[in-house]
């Protein structure tokens, strides 16, 4: 699942509702399967980090959606972020979106 939503984040271009629900569904997969015990959290952050590589204007247009479910992801499974560049790129995308 994870090779495929990776997949289809690198092949958005353009904001669209297709854009919207790739990226709204591997923010639902983070935020549901965060820190359960089949140990995907490295997989899990590096769909959140994949969504810093969005073309700009996907970016633009979906920051308030992909701003609301970082914060419900960090509302439930902030302890099992751990390591300090899973917070790097967390922090840095919700610096980025808060600049849009």
């Amino acid at each position: 699942v994870h090779r495929h939503f990776q997949a289809l984040l690198g092949a958005v271009d353009r904001p669209g509702l297709a854009a919207e629900r790739v990226v709204v569904n591997q923010l639902r997969l983070c935020i549901h399967l965060m820190g359960n015990p089949a140990g995907l959290d490295s997989d899990l952050m590096d769909g959140v980090r994949s969504l810093s590589l969005l073309p700009a204007p996907v970016q633009h247009a979906l920051s308030e959606r992909i701003a609301v479910g970082l914060l419900v992801l960090l509302r439930g499974s902030a302890s099992h972020v751990r390591g300090r560049e899973d917070w790097k790129a967390l922090l840095s995308l919700l610096q980025e979106l808060a600049g849009m």
